[in-house]
């Protein structure tokens, strides 16, 4: 017998897909921005801060998808797990770039 989740339960796990989609876009137009930046105006020293911050960012952010997957039952559940999904192959392909980037 499974206990139906109560309504302060079902819009935190609402809220928990909606933080995430809209974290997820943040984090594109912040990665954008920083992959656009030369290092100049901004120093490569900041521009690497800048991409550690992003990382730690992306981290968060994935385990915040992971947790708004398991607990999410409404609709538009398999839209977040695909947004899970693309924002995982979007990190392996951006580890791998890094990694041939700094192979000789």
């Amino acid at each position: 017998m499974t206990a139906t989740p109560s309504k302060a339960h079902r819009v935190l796990a609402a809220g928990a897909a909606i933080a995430y989609a809209a974290g997820n876009t943040a984090l594109a137009v912040f990665g954008f921005m920083l992959w656009r930046m030369h290092c100049e105006g901004f120093g490569c020293m900041g521009k690497g801060i800048a991409w550690l911050a992003w990382a730690a960012g992306f981290a968060m952010l994935l385990a915040l998808g992971l947790v708004a997957c398991r607990v999410y039952r409404g609709a538009g559940r398999m839209a977040l797990r695909w947004i899970l999904f693309l924002q995982a192959a979007a990190g392996v392909a951006l580890v791998v770039y890094w990694a041939t980037w700094r192979t000789p």
